[in-house]
């Protein structure tokens, strides 16, 4: 993961690896990353859907520097407990959230979240306006767009792969961008798991495919935004966005938020473009600083 951030022109000064830890919240087992740093402001990370933790991994790196980074493996994700009815609506899995948020007792809390995690960290932000000062939300959907998602074509993939190569050669092939599978297989065994037989498959709970992950709406999302008293940075990706014209359109009506564009990233922008993301983030929360 080192070299690939070095690839990447990722600033690093510390190489230490993060700490994994659990909490149990509501009967449910929460897996996160904690990057240390107890002595600075929180910084809390919400990956996307059938994604987990180590999606954040290069921009954990820069700003552990900032921030006491916890990147979140959600409910049914990574290393995270799956939950006995394989329910997963985004109410459900912000109460879980939310719940971690206070455990944690995380108090003047950024919250960053990529797609489903954007639309989990606006419910979140809504409810814990005393605790969660700024939300940064990263190519969250938000409106219907009639393409099919990487849900969607996760559900048709095989349940299984005899081997990691072929693993990996299908997952590559996922994304809205083509990656190569021989650089894309040491990220992906963070999201993979080897079965009895020695075939592999992904980490996460099979009900995700299938499950309800909310209105689809999304008009629990927009009001929460509306409710939000604070700051609130829209991340969109320059190529193949999951934000519709539409969805772009209603954002830039909101008095609380701003919206980029980081060029040369699809959907996953904290990993397409690692610099031009971390820009972006970097100098939002130091507007808010100043405030």
């Amino acid at each position: 993961m080192l070299e690939a951030a070095q690839r990447k022109g990722i600033r690093i000064t510390d190489t230490s690896p993060p700490a994994r830890r659990t909490r149990v919240v509501n009967g449910l087992a929460l897996h996160y990353l904690d990057w240390g740093g107890a002595h600075l402001p929180p910084l809390l990370l919400l990956h996307g859907a059938l994604l987990q933790a180590h999606l954040w991994d290069f921009f954990s790196l820069e700003m552990r520097q900032q921030f006491h980074v916890h990147a979140l493996d959600l409910p049914g994700h990574g290393d995270s407990q799956w939950t006995a009815d394989g329910n997963y609506s985004r109410p459900r899995v912000a109460d879980a959230v939310g719940q971690l948020i206070e455990a944690l007792d995380l108090k003047s809390l950024v919250v960053i979240g990529h797609s489903f995690g954007g639309s989990l960290g606006a419910l979140v932000a809504a409810r814990l306006t005393d605790r969660v000062r700024s939300l940064v939300m990263v190519d969250s959907t938000l409106l219907p767009t009639g393409r099919p998602g990487l849900r969607g074509r996760a559900a048709g993939s095989p349940a299984a792969f005899d081997t990691f190569a072929d693993f990996a050669q299908h997952a590559a092939g996922l994304g809205s961008r083509q990656r190569d599978p021989a650089r894309l297989s040491s990220s992906l065994r963070w999201n993979a798991r080897q079965l009895d037989d020695g075939s592999w498959t992904w980490k996460y709970d099979p009900a995700l495919r299938q499950t309800s992950l909310g209105p689809s709406d999304f008009e629990d999302v927009w009001s929460a935004l509306q409710a939000f008293p604070h700051q609130v940075l829209f991340v969109r990706a320059g190529d193949h966005s999951h934000l519709s014209e539409e969805a772009t359109d209603r954002l830039r009506t909101l008095p609380n938020v701003r919206l980029v564009v980081v060029p040369d990233a699809t959907h996953n922008v904290m990993s397409d473009n690692p610099q031009g993301f971390r820009c972006e983030v970097a100098g939002f929360l130091a507007s808010i600083r100043k405030r």
